[in-house]
């Protein structure tokens, strides 16, 4: 009896095992599907994580600029305007967690950028690290002033304007790719006191620029409010 059993689940066995072939042909169908699936996986992947960045660091300066307003300017929004950047910079890194400051006319420790900037910074170390939304070269006018670098290497670039001030924020640090506007590189005006992103109603309309197809080198300065706006803005960047 224990025999006939044996040789019963020895022939049961054998029905249901997957030749050589249907192996190959199954991993080869895998493969197939992955090769599909992962480039969409992989940009789905990357966009989150740029909105998550983008979010954290608009957040991280817009409570630091309200912090200001109401703690250093007694709500007087005016005074974004009437301040310098030197003592604005110094109002940021007061109120925002273990932030380093480079000022315009520092020497920057190389610890946060790639040599010791001095001077100009938006001729040197802006130009030869970021391009347009697109891929261009970039216009940099209002984004040299002052730098602020925050603990998780996110880090700004505060400049005069006129009046109003603009920050432009590198939400993953200038190490980590693409360094393009629009992409992980966005521009904010402070307007009646508030932080608000370019494109939005009441920004410099001479910036508000955000095209697929130009290569303007203001091109990408207008994206910000999209990217806040739009739940799709990263997942279909060019």
């Amino acid at each position: 009896m224990i025999n006939i059993l044996n040789k019963n689940i020895i022939n049961l066995t054998k029905k249901h095992a997957f030749t050589l072939a249907e192996i190959l042909i199954t991993l080869g169908i895998i493969g197939v599907v992955a090769a599909i699936t992962m480039p969409t996986l992989i940009k789905n992947y990357k966009a989150i994580v740029l909105r998550s960045q983008f979010n954290k660091a608009y957040t991280s300066f817009a409570q630091a600029t309200q912090m200001i307003l109401t703690q250093e300017f007694d709500n007087n929004p005016n005074l974004f305007e009437e301040t310098n950047v030197s003592d604005l910079l110094n109002y940021y890194q007061k109120h925002m967690r273990k932030a380093v400051k480079c000022d315009k006319y520092d020497i920057c420790p190389t610890n946060i950028f790639p040599k010791a900037y001095n001077g100009d910074l938006g001729s040197t170390f802006v130009a030869e690290n970021y391009k347009t939304y697109t891929g261009y070269e970039m216009y940099i006018y209002y984004i040299s002033d002052s730098y602020i670098v925050l603990q998780d290497n996110t880090f700004a670039i505060i400049d005069n304007g006129n009046p109003k001030k603009y920050i432009t924020i590198d939400i993953n640090g200038w190490r980590k790719a693409p360094n393009k506007l629009g992409h992980d590189f966005f521009m904010f005006q402070i307007v009646d006191g508030v932080l608000k992103p370019m494109g939005a109603e009441g920004t410099n309309a001479m910036w508000n620029v955000c095209s697929k197809t130009s290569n303007s080198s203001l091109n990408g300065r207008g994206c910000t409010a999209k990217a806040l706006s739009d739940k799709y803005y990263f997942k279909n960047l060019p």
